[in-house]
């Protein structure tokens, strides 16, 4: 049927999912329009059935709505899940018997975000599917019909599935750990979720507050674990544990508050993956640090460093059958769980190993080697394109001989550390990493940085040297 039709920002349609300012880019008109045009989509496709979670997000109940108005005005039957982490989401497709599903989040985004994930097909939704959809939305041809909501609480059901993971008596592990949901989905089930488990729990930041009053939902940005940080040295704990608005990000900060960044504690994770099976591919992005990859050797597996976003890790895997990945940012991604990144499945596989191996986030740590890192510089882009400005960085390692890695961004290997320039998938501005094992190796890459980028007409700011 052809109806008007209704053109979305093309700021709102990322490489991964769709997500905007809330009244500025993205309104519930919107997300009612992505719900007929993911409707038509799930059609031609052989689809008729998706299920539809949301965050905690001031603006996220409202769409949700509008979105589910769409889709059944499209024809589909939906089963709304109501508030809850991602992880149920992805739980449920297998649980109520589906191949579509529909997150209503802006995942670690500020409470000004708002978006929308997709699964079609048992499968991430993104590239020329979101594209696809667009088109859909912009010509009007939408299909009507007959759909149909129904409200299922699978949330108990998802716990469930969590606990058959976990496979350490009380006895042998029973830890003490602060838990830090950071006002976002994952605040929903987590105390029914500690109430099972051995050990001492405490809980902040524990109601769900689309606000997000206390940090930024974020646990990848040493700042935002600072909370946790200081309660974890206050109680005493074993670890500390902090999610992104919608679970789909953890970290991990141990007993003396150091945070693990995700490179690190994906190495923490594979060492049972390649104990169990040896030379395995593990793996992670291509901000990761040289030592994900110089540890992964030593462990007796293959490292891969492949593209930033959880569609393209989990496309990947598919792919080359990988049982284990991760990214700098907190998303883990396990093949037994589907290949979805699913933070409190993650914080059930790292209680899952120091059930066996207590002290390995403690031994682990000694064997950091002492990098210089920049952590991620983020510079803002305004309306300037990001492509040209990595395309000018290009012409002129090329010019010069540098060889780099060009998989997502720009990546050198140095002497003794790497730098990368890339654009982000999620936010209007370039990404930038670089570490050495040398203070004037670090100075020297960071200045190579600033180089290439001012000659592209940005600039690294001076305060990011450390």
């Amino acid at each position: 049927m052809n109806e008007n039709g209704h053109i979305l920002s093309e700021r709102i349609i990322k490489a991964c999912d769709i997500r905007g300012i809330i009244n500025k880019d993205l309104d519930s008109r919107d997300a009612y329009f992505i719900g007929r045009s993911f409707g038509t989509y799930l059609f031609e496709n052989n689809q008729s059935s998706c299920s539809v979670g949301r965050d905690g997000r001031l603006s996220s109940r409202e769409f949700s709505q509008q979105l589910i108005k769409g889709l059944t005005e499209s024809g589909v039957r939906v089963i709304d899940i109501g508030l809850v982490p991602v992880g149920t989401v992805y739980y449920s497709l297998g649980h109520l018997n589906l191949s579509a599903s529909v997150m209503v989040t802006a995942s670690h985004n500020p409470a000004d975000y708002n978006g929308f994930k997709f699964i079609s097909n048992g499968e991430s939704f993104h590239g020329d599917q979101l594209r696809r959809l667009a088109e859909i939305c912009r010509t009007g041809e939408f299909l009507s019909g007959e759909g149909s909501k129904t409200y299922k609480d699978i949330r108990k059901a998802y716990l469930t599935y969590l606990q058959t993971f976990l496979d350490s008596p009380a006895d042998r592990y029973s830890p003490t750990i602060v838990w830090d949901p950071g006002n976002g989905a994952v605040a929903s089930v987590l105390s029914e979720f500690t109430a099972e488990l051995p050990g001492n729990h405490i809980l902040i930041c524990d109601t769900v507050d689309g606000r997000f009053p206390y940090h930024h939902p974020d646990p990848s940005i040493e700042k935002n674990v600072q909370m946790l940080k200081e309660r974890v040295l206050q109680e005493g704990a074993d670890l500390g544990i902090s999610f992104d608005g919608d679970g789909d990000r953890m970290a991990v900060v141990d007993s003396e508050g150091h945070l693990f960044y995700g490179d690190q504690l994906l190495i923490l994770l594979a060492q049972r993956v390649l104990e169990d099976h040896p030379e395995s591919v593990i793996m992670s992005e291509v901000k990761a640090s040289r030592f994900f990859s110089d540890e992964i050797r030593r462990m007796g597996g293959r490292p891969l460093l492949w593209k930033v976003g959880h569609t393209n890790q989990k496309e990947k895997m598919a792919l080359q059958d990988i049982p284990l990945a991760g990214e700098t940012s907190g998303h883990f991604y396990f093949r037994e769980n589907g290949n979805f990144d699913d933070a409190l499945f993650t914080a059930v596989k790292v209680l899952q190993q120091l059930s066996s191996h207590p002290d390995s986030l403690v031994e682990l740590k000694k064997r950091f080697p002492l990098y210089h890192d920049s952590g991620e510089i983020r510079i803002g882009l305004d309306d300037r394109e990001p492509e040209t400005i990595l395309e000018k960085i290009r012409s002129s390692l090329k010019e010069t001989g540098v060889a780099f890695l060009d998989v997502d961004g720009i990546r050198t290997e140095t002497e003794s550390g790497f730098w990368i320039v890339r654009k982000s998938n999620t936010e209007p501005h370039l990404t930038i990493r670089c570490e050495d094992s040398s203070l004037e190796g670090y100075k020297r890459n960071l200045e190579q940085i600033r180089t290439l980028v001012g000659n592209a007409g940005l600039s690294v700011p001076i305060n990011t040297i450390r």
